[in-house]
């Protein structure tokens, strides 16, 4: 389905954004606005609870299509806010295709969601509720942080003149997410709220951000090693 929506994304573009002065991470954010708006005052209201992702009917296989809608959909306003204002600064420059930014999107999206589900019925967690960009977020601030720390320089994202450095980002999403996660959003959930925090699809996104960051740094210096051997 990440392909699907993928090739979708590359025949609006050919077809309606091909003059568009929009970026493809504009289009993203965008449409992400426009779909947790509609599903709060528009006809779309009733799709945001079935698009969520349960933590007790993750594992239904007629249910897997929630993988796909979940992350289009946020369950808190104030997240969706956060997360979409986050995604236009740090994607709105972008070169890549809109196919190519859903695919990644999709994709980061669908690893979050599983690796959230596994540990939240792992550590025996109930009641968890999954949706929106978070994962995503998480994985692209965490990212560019790490790279930012490996290398030793400053990374930021342009607001106008202003350039807003990654640990900033870091440090002002990751306290938003930590007053969100943590808190028991239902009676009959055992969890603490670490465990909650380790169930959430922020955490997992911001875990492959730093160890994609990890690798690509290793990566560099084992190139930079082959290059200067002797012989």
């Amino acid at each position: 389905m990440a392909l699907v929506l993928a090739w979708l994304a590359g025949v609006l573009q050919r077809q309606v954004l091909a003059s568009s002065p929009w970026s493809a991470g504009l289009v993203l954010t965008l449409t992400l606005a426009a779909l947790q708006i509609g599903s709060m005052v528009g006809p779309l209201r009733f799709l945001r609870r079935a698009a969520l992702l349960e933590q007790e009917t993750s594992g239904r296989p007629r249910l897997a299509w929630r993988y796909v809608s979940a992350p289009w959909f946020h369950r808190r306003n104030g997240e969706a806010l956060v997360n979409v204002l986050l995604l236009a600064l740090i994607l709105g420059p972008t070169p890549l295709a809109l196919d190519q930014v859903v695919l990644r999107y999709a994709l980061t999206a669908l690893a979050c969601l599983t690796l959230a589900a596994l540990m939240a019925n792992h550590q025996g967690l109930r009641h968890q509720v999954w949706g929106g960009a978070s994962g995503v977020v998480g994985a692209l601030v965490g990212l560019a942080a790490g790279l930012s720390l490996l290398h030793w320089r400053v990374i930021g994202f342009s607001i106008g003149e202003i350039s807003v450095p990654a640990w900033v980002l870091l440090v002002v999403a990751g306290s938003l997410q930590l007053a969100w996660i943590p808190p028991r959003s239902d009676p009959g959930d055992p969890g603490t709220p670490g465990q909650r925090l380790l169930a959430s699809t922020w955490w997992w996104g911001l875990m492959l951000g730093l160890g994609w960051a990890a690798l690509s740094w290793a990566s560099q210096l084992l190139q930079a090693w082959l290059r200067h051997r002797p012989g």
